[in-house]
């Protein structure tokens, strides 16, 4: 669940694990709905019940508890001590810089998110903010991976999906970045392809991988997962249903 990935934590000795200032606005029927203290924008997360979410916040109080760190998304309406610490400590403006400067590259994908629907037959696409990799000056570019997941049986489309990606008119000003494969060789990364920009400040990394659906019938009899593995299931009987009537 990736909401324990995103509620703050103090770990005695200085480091808050999570967004730092996040908190719960409300618990509704729709999602959970999340936001910076002292900010008026927000984001809600669905997918799941309501009952699935609450589940996933007790679990991380507890966890948090256990391992002896303090749980800070249920304090003040405003930046604990910890956190406006730890902000001042490592928030220098370097990250803010390099985060803006390859700002482009997110947007652009999120633009451009119906190409994995529909020059793909993958059933999900997943993604994250990775760590910086070898082969770039300083912290390098802003790191985009996406694990782009099909069922087993399912050719992997890469080039279409590079093609339109790296398209002149249409697409990102991207290209492969050849430059990095003395330090990792294409042969032993054939379904990782990475893209990025002249400049330098936006890296794309896309993960070609395959799921295989009998570990999803497995995973859904832990009764922490049997709510996401149907939900994800009914996605994609939906999505075949849209698909046939084409």
């Amino acid at each position: 669940m990736p909401l324990n990935r995103l509620l703050p934590c103090y770990e005695p000795g200085g480091e808050v694990h999570g967004i730092v200032g996040l908190r719960i606005r409300q618990r509704t029927s729709r999602g959970v709905e999340l936001y910076i203290a002292g900010q008026r924008t927000s984001v809600c997360l669905t997918g799941v019940s309501l009952k699935v979410w609450k589940r996933a916040e007790a679990e991380s109080l507890e966890h948090v508890a256990d391992i002896g760190w303090k749980a800070l998304w249920r304090g003040p309406e405003k930046w604990s001590e910890e956190e406006l610490a730890f902000e001042q400590q490592w928030n220098t403006g370097e990250w803010a810089r390099q985060f803006r400067a390859g700002a482009w590259s997110a947007s652009g994908l999120l633009r451009r998110i119906g190409l994995f629907h529909t020059l793909t037959a993958c059933d999900a696409v997943t993604g994250y903010k990775g760590l910086g990799i070898n082969g770039y000056d300083g912290n390098g570019p802003v790191r985009w991976c996406l694990d782009i997941i099909h069922r087993t049986g399912v050719r992997y489309q890469k080039q279409a999906l590079i093609e339109a990606m790296t398209d002149p008119e249409f697409g990102l000003p991207i290209a492969r970045a050849s430059h990095l494969d003395a330090i990792y060789p294409p042969e032993t990364m054939e379904n990782w392809i990475r893209l990025d920009d002249e400049a330098r400040t936006g890296l794309i990394e896309l993960r070609f991988a395959t799921c295989n659906y009998e570990q999803l019938q497995v995973l859904s009899c832990a009764p922490g997962y049997r709510a996401i593995a149907e939900a994800v299931e009914q996605r994609v009987r939906t999505a075949t249903q849209r698909l046939g009537t084409r």
